[in-house]
């Protein structure tokens, strides 16, 4: 038999004196940590939403509310343009609750990824929600993982498939790190663009001078918008800068420098 509570009875149990006072009689600082841990790398069911779509005439399930809410507020986002943002943006604010705050933030930041010609909109959309919601903490969460996924996919070998790869891996992050530089700039989240600097530098290969090129196009899109970081890093760019690599990362470095 599966047992089910609703939200507010698990917030009532989890808020309880009787269940802190256990929590705090068997769980050392260790332990919460690696509890942390586990519970911020459990992976959202990024095919929830389809839950409820049938395969088959035969078989009927019926859709529960959360189920078709993300569905709609999946399909609004999908919609949204710099034309429509205002319309969307009201249709999808009445659907949102706070249990689906992850899903809905996760959705957001992979379409970050792809779509960087609308992510002016997205941080608009997320503030909307902090209006609502405390999401800091879901919100920083989500960003750290997603970074911390694809700063640390290694990828070896250079086959095509596997150059593909990597260059598909760059585009994603330099649409994360406008993401994340425009967040910095509202003071939606914690300060992240330095750490994110100073690992994409340390990551410089001179034998892949298209790789560094979109490296400092990611570069490029944080300092672009936290302006002042760059006197701070502008004896690291005249190193890159002096040493063997083609006209066209030096030409962006020098965009950087003129930002």
């Amino acid at each position: 038999m599966v047992l089910k509570y609703s939200e507010e009875t698990i917030d009532e149990i989890i808020s309880s004196k009787e269940f802190l006072n256990c929590f705090e009689e068997n769980y050392n600082n260790e332990k919460k940590k690696s509890l942390i841990v586990f519970l911020n790398n459990i992976e959202t069911n990024k095919k929830y939403y389809k839950l409820g779509i049938q395969k088959s005439k035969r078989f009927r399930r019926n859709e529960n509310s959360d189920t078709l809410m993300i569905k709609n507020i999946n399909s609004l986002l999908n919609k949204i343009t710099f034309d429509n943002y205002d319309k969307i943006c009201s249709e999808i604010q009445p659907l949102i609750k706070k249990h689906t705050l992850s899903y809905i933030l996760e959705n957001i930041i992979e379409k970050s990824l792809l779509h960087h010609i609308y992510i002016e909109l997205y941080v608009q959309f997320i503030n909307k929600i902090k209006e609502s919601f405390n999401i800091k903490d879901i919100l920083n969460k989500e960003l750290t993982k997603k970074y911390n996924s694809l700063i640390n996919e290694k990828i070896e070998g250079n086959t095509y498939d596997d150059l593909c790869k990597k260059n598909n891996n760059l585009d994603k992050l330099s649409g994360l790190t406008i993401l994340i530089s425009y967040l910095e700039k509202d003071n939606t989240i914690i300060c992240n663009s330095e750490k994110i600097i100073n690992e994409l530098m340390n990551e410089i290969n001179y034998d892949n001078l298209e790789y560094i090129y979109k490296m400092i196009t990611c570069l490029f899109n944080i300092f672009k918008i936290n302006k002042d970081l760059v006197k701070i890093y502008s004896d690291k760019l005249n190193e890159i800068k002096n040493n063997k690599i083609n006209s066209k990362i030096k030409f962006k470095i020098m965009d950087i420098f003129d930002i």
